[in-house]
């Protein structure tokens, strides 16, 4: 569930990521905790979000939570090329522009108007039950 557009900026508040940090070797998904750092990438790119937390490429794809458990985005690979980012730098394209992924896919997500925060456990275990690991061979 995407967070409301009429939320507050969020930056500095806890986030958390699920994914699968050891290329599945986990049964389950696993949660990364840190911040919202910044509303734009790395370049000023406006549907990127920056956080502050350390996820490796297998995580991509998977969802990053605010503390209320609402999907703000999704994990994006690190960069490819000559510059990495700093383990502690994740960039996540913002939940609203996944819209019309959803619609071609036939999903209509619903807007989140939770407002209580969740405990880190209960996160998790939200996080778990609605991510899973997509292997892909050539």
């Amino acid at each position: 569930m995407p967070r409301s557009p009429q939320h507050r900026d969020g930056l500095r508040d806890e986030v958390a990521a699920a994914g699968f940090p050891f290329d599945g070797a986990l049964g389950t998904a696993s949660m990364v905790f840190g911040t919202l750092a910044d509303l734009q990438g790395i370049g000023g790119e406006t549907t990127i979000q920056r956080l502050a937390l350390d996820t490796s490429d297998s995580e991509a794809g998977g969802p990053v939570f605010d503390q209320t458990g609402s999907v703000l985005g999704m994990v994006l690979p690190g960069l490819d090329g000559a510059r990495a980012l700093p383990a502690e730098v994740t960039l996540a394209l913002r939940a609203d522009q996944l819209t019309d992924v959803f619609a071609a896919a036939g999903l209509r997500p619903t807007l989140s108007s939770r407002t209580t925060a969740m405990g880190r456990e209960r996160l998790a275990r939200l996080g778990a039950d609605m991510t899973v690991t997509v292997t892909c061979w050539n």
